[in-house]
């Protein structure tokens, strides 16, 4: 991450706070925008081939097993001249004025450098902001070499258009308001809409499929139907996503429960009373519990204790279902130990036949939405593969 976030830096793509916004949960420790500036200088990271060579198998049945990987840099031979356009009469709102290079009443020009070939998809609308009222006429860029013109830039265009009133969001009959506010989390890989009737021009943002520990959590406060009689969630911010439950579900067990497990990294806390916040003690991953009963509070719920402590029922925390623990394992494969369950920053190199303690699991590219995840064990130092054609699980 910290060369995705590097790369993107010194292009220009992203501003330093946009970088650690975007990888905040990685980069517990802070960091350096030019921690890699003699490794990068007039580069670029290549995203697309990274996450290619990270799908890639290998062949374990040759011994030593020994994995030499160079990060695909590619040189950064193209600038990009991007104008933000608004309507006429319409002067150029802060969200285009504060990263750009200049702007005038009703334009903001920035410059962006890339590879030939490179597609960048502003899922976070970093570079291409999203104007509350306005729909940009691009979510994404792609840097071509053949239209750099006679000024050694390549020029494009983002042209914000006014919503149409009438159909920048459902009609009354569409539309319901929830009782309750609640909130529900992704199951699958989805898409959030600009409006009811999903269209491929107006989505928003994607999110792929995580695992449920760090799967997107999004704050519902209707309900909507589309014309073609599709079940939607109106979220918080006027957006929708679908409310098919193959798809989301509530965040919150709901019901009677007799026992929870913790199943987040980071643990959870037994709390005195409610709200949550008079803490007794620290449940570590894998820990359970023995439960009485559910108190509901709106859409959370807690779970009481026998010792009249309380849990909570977030099920990106804790699971009514027992998962496998796995407290040992033994490598089939040379494997490397990390630092970071990015596996970015290697330790040491662990031989084929050690056997290592586990004390526990998670996820790459946890709070990252647009990045698949793979699971780690966390081990004494840091973490390692749980990937089963390189580590055997011994109990």
């Amino acid at each position: 991450m910290n060369y995705m976030a590097a790369s993107n830096f010194q292009n220009k793509i992203w501003t330093e706070l946009q970088a650690k916004e975007m990888f905040s949960s990685v980069f517990t420790d802070g960091w350096d925008p030019n921690l890699n500036d003699w490794e990068l200088q007039g580069q670029v990271f290549d995203v697309d081939q990274f996450e290619q060579d990270m799908k890639k198998t290998i062949d374990t049945t040759t011994s030593p097993v020994e994995v030499n990987y160079v990060l695909p840099l590619k040189a950064a031979d193209v600038s990009m001249k991007i104008t933000y356009k608004m309507p006429a009469g319409v002067s150029i709102p802060e969200e285009l004025v504060a990263n750009a290079d200049s702007s005038t009443t009703d334009t903001a020009i920035k410059t962006v450098k890339g590879f030939d070939g490179q597609t960048y998809v502003d899922t976070p609308h970093y570079l291409i902001p999203e104007i509350k009222g306005y729909t940009a006429s691009a979510n994404q860029i792609k840097f071509d070499q053949k239209a750099v013109g006679s000024d050694g830039t390549q020029d494009v265009t983002v042209t914000y258009t006014k919503n149409s009133t009438k159909n920048s969001v459902a009609t009354p009959s569409e539309q319901k308001p929830v009782k309750t506010l609640f909130k529900v989390y992704g199951k699958q890989g989805l898409y959030r809409y600009q409006h009811v009737d999903f269209k491929k021009a107006e989505r928003l943002h994607h999110y792929v499929k995580k695992n449920r520990m760090y799967a997107p959590v999004f704050d519902v406060v209707g309900t909507a139907t589309s014309k073609a009689g599709n079940p939607r969630y109106l979220l918080r911010d006027g957006s929708y996503i679908t409310a098919k439950k193959a798809f989301v579900n509530k965040l919150y067990w709901q019901g009677k429960q007799s026992t929870l497990y913790v199943t987040s990294p980071k643990g959870t806390n037994l709390y005195q009373g409610m709200p949550l916040t008079d803490k007794v003690r620290h449940l570590k991953q894998g820990s359970s519990v023995q439960v009485v009963k559910m108190v509901k509070k709106g859409y959370l719920t807690r779970y009481q204790l026998a010792d009249g402590t309380y849990i909570t029922g977030n099920k990106q925390l804790v699971s009514p279902t027992k998962p496998k623990v796995v407290t040992k394992i033994k490598a089939k494969a040379n494997i490397n130990l990390y630092r970071d369950v990015d596996l970015q920053h290697r330790i040491k190199r662990i031989a084929k036949g050690q056997t290592v303690t586990v004390k526990g699991w998670d996820y790459s590219f946890g709070g990252i939405t647009g990045m698949t995840g793979s699971k780690r064990y966390k081990v004494a130092g840091g973490y390692i593969t749980a990937n089963k054609a390189l580590v055997k699980i011994l109990k």
